[in-house]
């Protein structure tokens, strides 16, 4: 029996010196999930992995514990954005590692709907690409926020319709805008075509068109927005 106690004394002991050594050869790592937009929002539903540990996620901060050293790869994804796949190199005991989700087209054309439908001008307004708040002339004056504002409240149109700019246009204004240099990336301009039904004014609408966006350093930029409002 006492041959016994002391094999248990024995392994207890060594337990308790391999248990700090174990934590030594695993890292935790954790930080906050954000976006890299022009408007941006709380990123929700997000997963994360890191180096095959499921992180565990909440709000917009995550931490995985147990996790590998050395170089491992990191997975997030999340509802709307972009995913990131991507090497961190991890130490042992805490790593925080910053993630910056890029949002997709269609998440930020959703927000520039809500927000101008919502009469969130100012919201709208920060989505376009500032060569056009910079050089955009519309009936020979600059296009100001002041004039956006009117224009938006119009129901016969919700930014710059046909009859005041069209997108050839607009492609002429930056390439007579002196440094716009904005005609060497026309090829990253995409296209998004929309067809809502809405209540204005007690009415029964069907609205559609087009706008155009620019992709730049990941984020997307509103440059142009055609829409046309039917009974």
């Amino acid at each position: 029996m006492k041959r016994m106690l002391t094999g248990l004394l024995a392994m207890a002991g060594l337990l308790v010196f391999a248990a700090p050594a174990l934590a030594a050869d695993t890292a935790t790592v954790r930080s906050t999930l954000t976006e890299n937009a022009t408007v941006t929002r709380t990123v929700t539903g997000a997963y994360v992995s890191v180096g095959g540990v499921v992180a565990t996620v909440t709000g917009q901060s995550y931490q995985a514990t147990g996790v590998p050293l050395g170089s491992q790869p990191l997975v997030v994804t999340a509802p709307g954005h972009v995913k990131v796949e991507k090497t961190v190199e991890l130490v042992a005991g805490d790593n925080v590692v910053d993630v910056v989700l890029d949002v997709k087209l269609k998440t930020m054309y959703m927000r520039y709907y809500r927000a101008y439908s919502q009469g969130q001008n100012s919201t709208a307004w920060r989505m376009m690409h500032p060569d056009v708040l910079d050089h955009l002339v519309v009936d020979g004056r600059r296009f100001t926020f002041e004039r956006y504002a009117r224009f938006i409240k119009s129901w016969a149109t919700r930014w710059i319709s046909c009859r005041y700019l069209g997108i050839e246009e607009t492609h002429r204004v930056w390439k007579t805008a002196a440094g716009s240099g904005l005609q060497t990336r026309y090829s990253n301009v995409k296209c998004v075509e929309y067809l809502h039904r809405l209540v204005y004014c007690g009415q029964s609408l069907r609205e559609r068109g087009n706008c155009h966006w620019l992709k730049e350093s990941g984020r997307w930029y509103l440059i142009f927005d055609n829409p046309c409002l039917a009974l």
